[in-house]
């Protein structure tokens, strides 16, 4: 049975299968699977299901897994260990910072959008935070991705950066990124 998940929670790492079985509890993360970071624990031994402590972060995990998976999206990590500051990373060169889960669906279209019209070198982080359809605004910063991605600690800090002169701004219902994200180092705004 391959894995399809890595979980790490409080107490380490949990790697489950498409079922949600436990296949192991590895001293590290797999490198070939998405990893979910968890503030609650997964009960199991080996053989068995994954049994989670808390429903409500289950049943988050799954809303947002599945959200992902519609998107088309390659997340190698979903942080979820606190739903009102989500992100995750994507392609491993990507982290993406949402808020909440409001709007998520659509600020993952948004996030998709902008990515695509990305420069396949660069890498950095996208905050998601503020958007709203109203306002649908979101801002690229081309920042190393470093350390490893089960640590949130590991990327650039990105509460909420205001466009500056090494940001780009991506806005609009209906475009995302056209050439804001093309230009490097220079703020553009639609």
């Amino acid at each position: 049975t391959a894995a399809t998940a890595c979980y790490r929670t409080p107490q380490g790492y949990v790697l489950t299968d498409e079922a949600g079985r436990i296949l192991d509890r590895p001293e590290s993360r797999p490198d070939h699977v998405p990893l979910y970071l968890l503030a609650g624990e997964l009960q199991g031994e080996p053989g068995e299901d994954a049994v989670f402590s808390d429903p409500d972060e289950q049943a988050l995990l799954e809303e947002l897994r599945d959200l992902c998976r519609a998107a088309d999206l390659q997340v190698t990590v979903l942080d979820l260990r606190d739903p009102l500051d989500l992100n995750l990373t994507v392609d491993g060169r990507f982290r993406a910072y949402f808020g909440t889960k409001t709007d998520f669906a659509d600020k993952l279209t948004h996030l998709k959008r902008m990515l695509a019209e990305i420069d396949p070198d660069r890498q950095g982080t996208v905050d998601l935070k503020t958007w709203t359809s109203d306002r649908p605004e979101a801002y690229f910063r081309d920042v190393q991705i470093v350390g490893t991605e089960d640590d949130s600690s590991s990327a650039p800090a990105a509460s909420t950066p205001a466009p500056d002169a090494s940001s780009d701004s991506a806005s609009g219902t209906d475009s995302s990124a056209d050439s804001d994200t093309d230009a490097t180092d220079s703020t553009a705004s639609q």
